[in-house]
């Protein structure tokens, strides 16, 4: 979900608090996406030090950031893919 457009980036991650509010977001949407027990947005608040509401605002504005869209391309998967796998080759190398 971190690959976005590089304006919308840019404009989002100004210091490094909205980095952080940027990871979270990320993280929160992919877990609640991908698992079918997911926590609730209080125990993020409490893991993070954030305040319920900071939370919900922020799970909202990262859903409004990548337009709702929550798939992966194909292409896109095997491009990751294809370059973690060819890191782990290198690191296993070194």
């Amino acid at each position: 979900y971190l690959k976005i457009d590089c304006s919308t980036l840019l404009r989002y991650v100004s210091c490094s608090f909205n980095f952080f509010r940027l990871m979270i977001g990320s993280i929160l949407i992919t877990h609640k996406f991908y698992t079918d027990l997911f926590f609730c947005n209080s125990l993020f608040a409490a893991l993070t030090n954030l305040s319920l509401q900071e939370i919900n605002d922020i799970e909202i504005e990262f859903l409004y950031q990548i337009d709702f869209n929550l798939t992966v391309g194909k292409s896109e998967y095997e491009e990751y893919h294809e370059g973690i796998v060819t890191f782990i080759h290198s690191e296993q190398n070194k």
